[in-house]
């Protein structure tokens, strides 16, 4: 933590550090976030955190041996890749979600997309969901009016459910 408020306080010391390690444009792009008054260690900086105790100690603890994971499409690059420094081999990720329902700051076009964060020895298996057991076709129908404006390159779920008025 210290480091890390080190780094965040100081765009000198960072610069001196980082230069060694990334591109002119991510350090460009930290300078912005450097907070020149004392601040507290947000939920946010929990990857960075990981991130450096991993790059000053190298792997530490257990590494897990299945790791599941919900609303995968609104994970960061280093929330990923925080999760496959817990992973070992043998081992497993799996992960869930809508492409087309992402709300973090980044927006992923395709699976392979956030599979790339994971060590590319492990094989990655893909299926899609098709068929939808919680939304009326109704809902589903109206819906893909949007899907489509919105150019998302997702297939439309075959509903299960068809109640009458479910719409309205």
């Amino acid at each position: 933590e210290s480091l890390l408020k080190k780094l965040k306080k100081s765009p000198n010391d960072f610069i001196k550090y980082a230069t060694r390690y990334l591109e002119f444009e991510d350090v460009q792009n930290w300078l912005q976030y450097v907070v020149p008054e004392p601040f507290e260690i947000r939920c946010s900086d929990v990857p960075l955190l990981d991130y450096i105790e991993f790059s000053l100690k190298g792997k530490q603890g257990t590494a897990w041996g299945h790791i599941a994971i919900d609303e995968a499409q609104n994970l960061t690059p280093m929330q990923l890749r925080m999760l496959a420094r817990r992973l070992d081999n043998p081992s497993a990720v799996s992960l869930t979600g809508d492409l087309a329902q992402g709300i973090g700051a980044i927006y992923y076009e395709q699976w392979d997309d956030i599979a790339e964060h994971f060590d590319s020895d492990h094989e990655c298996f893909k299926a899609e969901l098709t068929k939808s057991y919680r939304v009326p076709k109704d809902v589903i129908e109206y819906s893909l009016k949007f899907l489509k404006r919105a150019e998302v390159n997702v297939e439309a779920a075959e509903p299960f459910l068809d109640i009458p008025n479910a719409l309205n």
